[in-house]
């Protein structure tokens, strides 16, 4: 009785080894499928979207923080982010630490500049594939 496989053990086999392959490939196509290659940075102030710029193209932006009034009075905050060769930093802040200036550079997916009394942060999005090695442990 147990020596006998039956056209229904076969195809009882051949199905779940195929939903076992499916369900590997599938997220593993859509995944690679995905625009991997852009890294953009991502600004946030005061818990708003402030922007996103291509973190490939070199440019400077103003961030200004206003009142309820309006712009029709000195912002209240001003940080300056730089995006150079590949790489972001925040050039100038009116915060008093100036911790979010001394950061330096960030260039990898994941990392953030973040300006705590301003609350502005900078943050590059995109892929980490090809980034290696976060951090090492033993």
């Amino acid at each position: 009785m147990f020596g006998i496989i039956r056209k229904a053990d076969i195809a009882l086999l051949i199905f779940l080894a195929g939903a076992g392959i499916l369900s590997w490939l599938v997220p593993a196509c859509i995944y690679a499928s995905a625009d991997a290659g852009e890294k953009s940075v991502r600004i946030t102030a005061s818990g708003e979207v402030y922007g996103t710029w291509s973190l490939s193209e070199d440019n400077t932006i103003h961030v200004e923080q206003y009142d309820d009034y309006g712009k029709g009075m000195p912002p209240l905050h001003e940080n300056v982010v730089v995006i150079h060769n590949g790489t972001v930093h925040m050039e100038s802040a009116d915060c008093k630490n100036q911790v979010c200036v001394h950061t330096g550079e960030i260039s990898k997916a994941g990392e953030s500049i973040i300006c705590l009394p301003n609350k502005v942060v900078v943050e590059i999005t995109g892929s980490t594939e090809e980034e290696g090695y976060d951090a090492i442990s033993r």
